[in-house]
């Protein structure tokens, strides 16, 4: 045997453990797209043996995670100090800081001023006649040209730079938890059981116009539907069951997952496993787009001090994966707001794994424990 050479046998029981051992969930992502408002306003990281100051970007990428979720907002209201976060400019320079630290991205459009969840879908004040009229024709070309304008607006003009921006845009998700629908009324699907109700092909018509509008320009990028309370799976099940009979065009499930104390996330796992079991002849018209639509985790939170629970939530998540789970990942919500900081100018957010630093520095945070289970597989 020459030296340097593994005997047959072990070689071949080193290659049949590596294929036999699943990959892990793979994405581990946090949503940070509060992280320029929060920089305007004197916020920094560090970490808590360190004097060293971190953006959100870097000390995720620290931290072990690999991307990020950036909102988008119309014309978005101008806070108290009269600028204006979450537009299309301003998510721009963040992909960029995104890029620089290669973590991958998931572009979330609100299609509304400010945050859209299931008590509200309005539309936002469209500059023609589309905010005014329930036409569905209208509100989704009002759709498809936001989308449009805002992926154009991100991806630059510079060609070395969009070509790596497009790398990095992983996904694109329509719209946000949208377990009521989008842009009401047009849209709006709250209190209807039946996919058949002409409401229903509002909903259609507007997500499969943006969906549309983010593939001529992002092809690559997966079209992720989201809906609240992922951990009820009578509701998820409805909501998945309806929008594919419907025929919404979308690759990847994302839910928002938000436990109580003591609830466990198993429920995620039951419904990830669901969706990826279904064959193919039974999505609508035979769908042999994708072989199985996907599932993510695309909102998550608990508060710092349910280290213990976080910690172990995070353990379960990164064990499962999309070979044996049909799951690919998840995304913390916001994970680095602390202290006073109101994401929607409104409310302070109190499920921010970060915790303030110093007693008299009120601006300066440190990640929370839990954070550290980030790391590794």
């Amino acid at each position: 045997m020459k030296r340097g050479f593994l005997p047959l046998a072990l070689a071949c029981a080193v290659v049949a453990f590596i294929a036999a051992a699943p990959a892990s969930a793979g994405v581990k992502g946090a949503d940070v797209s509060g992280w320029s408002k929060m920089q305007s306003e004197g916020y920094n990281l560090q970490k808590w043996d360190s004097w060293t100051n971190y953006d959100a970007f870097g000390m995720w990428k620290e931290l072990g995670g690999n991307a990020v979720r950036i909102r988008i907002f119309y014309l978005p209201y101008l806070g108290p100090s009269g600028l204006s976060f979450n537009n299309p400019w301003d998510a721009a320079a963040m992909v960029r800081r995104a890029v620089e630290e290669n973590l991958d991205v998931m572009l979330c459009f609100h299609y509304h001023h400010t945050f859209t969840d299931p008590g509200k879908q309005w539309r936002p004040m469209w500059p023609n006649r589309s905010y005014w009229a329930d036409d569905r024709a209208q509100v989704a070309r009002a759709v498809a040209t936001h989308t449009r304008n805002s992926i154009r607006t991100i991806l630059g003009d510079d060609e070395a730079m969009k070509n790596k921006i497009k790398q990095r845009i992983k996904w694109v998700q329509i719209g946000n938890e949208l377990g009521s629908g989008m842009l009401w009324p047009t849209g709006g699907i709250a209190g209807r059981q039946k996919s058949d109700d002409p409401k229903f092909e509002g909903f259609k018509r507007i997500f499969n116009a943006g969906a549309r509008a983010s593939k001529r320009l992002l092809p690559n990028a997966k079209i992720v539907a989201h809906r609240e309370n992922g951990l009820d799976l009578g509701a998820m099940k409805w909501f998945a069951n309806t929008i594919n009979k419907l025929g919404l065009e979308y690759d990847i499930l994302g839910v928002s997952v938000y436990p109580n104390w003591g609830q466990e996330i198993d429920n995620a796992r039951t419904l990830s496993k669901w969706i990826g079991s279904r064959p193919d002849d039974t999505w609508p018209n035979g769908d042999k787009r994708v072989n199985r639509r996907g599932f993510m985790v695309v909102e998550y939170g608990r508060p710092p001090e349910a280290n213990a629970a976080a910690t172990a939530d995070f353990n379960k998540m990164k064990s499962w994966n999309v070979k044996d789970d049909n799951f690919s990942g998840f995304f913390y919500w916001e994970p680095f707001a602390f202290g006073d900081f109101k994401p929607d100018n409104v409310y302070r957010y109190g499920k921010g794994a970060t915790y303030k630093k110093y007693k008299d520095w009120a601006k300066t945070g440190a990640p929370a424990a839990q954070l550290t289970a980030i790391a590794g597989d």
